[in-house]
């Protein structure tokens, strides 16, 4: 419940689902390579997401790219269902 009411309230703050998503995806995706290459990444995305293995990171990414690339006539229902993905992933 947090999880979306947090996307209402971007999206009521005027801003768009999409961009929101593609950039929590891109961070994530940082701190994917950063373990798998050795590229730097965000401090505060590498702690938080320490916890987690590097397939379920990889998971995420690819559940995240949903809300980029969909072709839903509302950016928010790409943005609904990428979550949706995401939170399963991880179990909650």
């Amino acid at each position: 419940a947090a999880v979306f009411a947090g996307l209402r309230q971007h999206t009521l703050g005027g801003g768009r689902a999409e961009e929101f998503l593609s950039e929590v995806a891109c961070l994530i995706d940082d701190a994917y390579r950063a373990r798998v290459d050795g590229t730097p990444s965000d401090a505060d995305i590498a702690r938080l997401s320490a916890r987690l293995p590097t397939p379920t990171l990889e998971k995420l990414v690819a559940s995240l790219a949903t809300a980029i690339d969909s072709s839903y006539s509302t950016g928010v229902t790409g943005a609904k269902l990428a979550l949706t993905r995401a939170l399963a992933i991880l179990g909650a």
